[in-house]
């Protein structure tokens, strides 16, 4: 749900505004958390945690690289949706529904009215 979300937000703002896309996703997210709480199974604790067992595993090598590669990965769609969206359409004259079937290397220019 997160990698479609701002993309598919995007394209609702453009038709029904900011608060009406965020108005559809909420239920939307509701649904999905009380599914995940209905059926993904108990995991029961094998040891005592403490506060600092995550931070331990950020400590190996893999870990630290797939978080940033995560981080980069989310950070760089909500980037382009939230600060390049406006430069697009202003500047380039494409589309939300463009952006959102294409790279930002592949996007076609269209002609403005």
């Amino acid at each position: 749900m997160t990698t479609i979300a701002a993309p598919l937000s995007s394209f609702l703002g453009q038709y029904i505004g900011w608060r009406g896309a965020f108005f559809c996703v909420v239920p939307v997210a509701a649904l999905i958390f009380i599914w995940q709480f209905v059926t993904l199974p108990k995991m029961p604790k094998r040891e005592k945690a403490s506060a600092t067992t995550a931070f331990k595993v950020l400590g190996r090598p893999r870990v630290r690289s797939g978080m940033l590669a995560a981080a980069l990965f989310f950070l760089g769609q909500f980037a382009r949706f939230t600060c390049l969206r406006p430069f697009f359409e202003t500047v380039t004259g494409v589309d939300v529904t463009t952006m959102m079937y294409s790279g930002p290397a592949s996007t076609r220019r269209t002609p403005r009215a």
